[in-house]
């Protein structure tokens, strides 16, 4: 029997939108990286398209799918005559599009699925939100989780025994001409999150409010999307309510975080879940000195005071004293941009995380 080789790949990412957000940038991630690497690589999107279509390599096979129900049988019938004219032999879906995937793969059994589960929180979500997951791993090939609590969950709760713990990684970009941010040079503060309560900009705007005080110079900025949700609307209500219009900035989601990265002093993230956030990544990739929360993944990436600093999740007095001290110590945060920036550069690129993904793949392939 012949052995399969790289070659004889041909991946397609699925992901339900590219809105801005941590799975979707790694479904564009994969789908530029494997595009070296595999026969096949295209990348499909089934709901929405979004900022981060214009970061997809041009060679990569592209198609909108554009679902407007739950099972919207044109839409998974122009997927599955997509997976047969190209020869697709995995599906790599993100997140929720699982579900689709499944579908196709009863239309069309010889496709494998590998399903990337990107939800730091799920370990600790209820049992009914997970019902339809358990029944549809059975159709899995294969499970990608991004922390270790997702990979035990994942062994003892789903159907699919071939579970990887595998890094996101993170690709250097070009900064562009892009959004300028407001306040001093030098002196600003970013949170690179989409607006929403498990990001916690709630404790960030506590975090920002014992700054005024001690540093009024200093000024917090969040780039996200999600500014006009419920939960948006009660974080710009609660700067207000504490008079921080002119140290808490807002601005909606960009594709290019490089460009915002650049230009900030400290990067920060307050999330209460996690699985191992790219955002971060990207703080190191660009040399930034980082605080986080210690959820998900991150205790085992931030030692805290050696290459960054790490807080428990909603711990705001503990996270402004932290901040207090990198404010005040520039050799301190230069200290730590270089270790953290090494650390990335040597364990979360493609190099890395590609050749344990396709190893991963071809013995799976082999074996089932």
């Amino acid at each position: 029997m012949k052995r399969s080789s790289k070659n004889d790949l041909r991946i397609v990412q699925l992901i339900d939108s590219l809105e801005i957000g941590g799975a979707e940038r790694m479904a564009v991630n994969y789908a530029n990286a494997l595009l070296s690497r595999v026969g096949f690589s295209g990348l499909v999107t089934t709901r929405n398209e979004g900022l981060l279509k214009d970061k997809l390599n041009r060679d990569v096979s592209y198609l909108f799918l554009n679902r407007t129900r739950k099972i919207d049988f044109t839409s998974l019938l122009l997927f599955v005559k997509y997976c047969k004219t190209n020869r697709i032999s995995h599906i790599h879906a993100h997140g929720t599009s699982f579900f689709t995937a499944v579908l196709t793969k009863i239309l069309h059994p010889s496709i494998k699925i590998i399903w990337h589960d990107h939800n730091g929180n799920r370990a600790f979500s209820s049992g009914f939100q997970n019902n339809t997951l358990r029944i549809f791993s059975n159709f899995f090939s294969g499970i990608i989780v991004v922390n270790k609590d997702l990979e035990v969950w994942a062994k003892q709760k789903l159907a699919c025994p071939k579970v990887l713990f595998l890094s996101n990684f993170v690709v250097k970009e070009t900064v562009s001409e892009g959004a300028i941010l407001k306040g001093v040079a030098n002196k600003r503060i970013l949170c690179l999150a989409n607006i929403r309560w498990q990001k916690n900009q709630t404790m960030l705007v506590e975090v920002a409010d014992c700054i005024k005080n001690k540093y009024p110079d200093w000024t917090f900025h969040c780039v996200g999307n999600g500014l006009e949700t419920d939960y948006g609307q009660q974080v710009q209500n609660l700067c207000k309510e504490k008079g921080l219009e002119n140290s808490v900035f807002f601005y909606d989601g960009i594709a290019d975080n490089a460009t915002v990265i650049n230009q900030a002093a400290i990067c920060v993230l307050t999330s209460v879940s996690e699985g191992l956030p790219v955002v971060v990544l990207e703080y190191g990739l660009y040399s930034k000195p980082v605080i986080v929360t210690a959820v998900g993944e991150l205790p085992e990436l931030i030692i805290n005071k050696v290459n960054g600093g790490i807080v428990s999740s909603n711990a705001s007095e503990e996270f402004c004293e932290l901040l207090s001290f990198a404010i005040e110590n520039i050799e301190v945060r230069e200290k730590w941009s270089a270790i953290f920036h090494q650390q990335v550069i040597e364990n979360y690129t493609e190099d890395q995380v590609l050749s344990n993904y396709l190893n991963w793949i071809l013995n799976s392939h082999e074996n089932s």
